[in-house]
């Protein structure tokens, strides 16, 4: 397989995860007049799987809290809660 100029390869992999029973709680508080909470949730798993030292995060749930609501500052409280993985082994699926 040549691949001439930019481009990218996908291959089927199959992989074996180590999965630890534990959970991981990862929480971020926010404030401002607008706040994100897509981002702010890919900011939280990203702190929980630094955190934690994985590699994915498995069956993971978000709980969102908001308060002080006005037009001026919304305060947002997101937490992650997962149980953590981390790769063991990867197979070509050829």
């Amino acid at each position: 397989m040549d691949i001439y100029g930019p481009g990218v390869v996908q291959l089927l992999v199959v992989d074996e995860l180590d999965v630890d029973i534990n959970k991981i709680s990862e929480s971020l508080t926010v404030s401002g007049t607008a706040v994100n909470t897509d981002q702010l949730k890919v900011t939280t798993v990203n702190r929980a799987i630094k955190f934690a030292n994985a590699d994915i995060l498995i069956k993971r749930s978000f709980e969102v809290s908001v308060s002080g609501c006005d037009t001026n500052r919304t305060l947002i409280m997101l937490t992650v809660l997962s149980g953590l993985a981390g790769l063991a082994n990867i197979f070509s699926a050829n």
